[in-house]
């Protein structure tokens, strides 16, 4: 079967390559990465080892070669126009993973919702001596409001204690008698 993604190199990068897996200094992800780029040309300078081959030889799956060997041909070819020098660095730098969704626990979330109860109810003190007709001068108040709070370095004091959490929520925090 005819290989779909065919590796050929540069002169520069093909010494780049050399240079990054004789030195010993790179990642080792990059190491093998630059190692399966070298082993997989298929230019009369390059070995031209099939996916297996170089699987076996520098003990990662064929997955990952066959990988590898996709990234600089697709990705290299495109970061080859805007950079000569730089077109292997696709094959060789992992790619940008998107982080997932920061979840937050009941207790993180409950206590936001606390935090933000008390921050506009003292807002909602500040703001009840006159009435605010527009959307935007609701903005501009709230904004001034936040930077002083900001500057003030405001910290909440927290009227609600465990020893009232036991009387208003027994059912929730017993007291231990012993």
């Amino acid at each position: 079967m005819a290989k779909r993604y065919k590796v050929t190199l540069t002169e520069d990068e093909r010494a780049q390559l050399r240079a990054m897996v004789s030195c010993g200094k790179a990642a080792a992800r990059k190491w093998n990465h630059a190692r399966m780029l070298l082993d997989a040309e298929e230019s009369p300078e390059g070995m031209g080892r099939s996916d297996p081959q170089i699987h076996q030889a520098l003990g990662v799956s064929s997955r990952s070669v066959a990988r590898v060997r996709q990234r600089f041909v697709e990705e290299g070819l495109r970061v080859r126009q805007r950079f000569v020098e730089e077109g292997f660095e696709a094959a060789l730098n992992p790619r940008p993973r998107p982080r997932g969704a920061y979840k937050l626990t009941p207790e993180m979330e409950s206590h936001m919702v606390a935090l933000a109860k008390n921050e506009l109810s003292i807002l909602d003190g500040q703001c009840l001596d006159r009435r605010l007709d527009h959307c935007s001068l609701v903005l501009d108040e709230v904004r001034a409001w936040e930077d002083q709070r900001n500057q003030e370095q405001a910290t909440i004091h927290w009227r609600f204690t465990i020893a009232d959490a036991r009387v208003k929520l027994k059912n929730i925090y017993p007291s231990i008698k012993i």
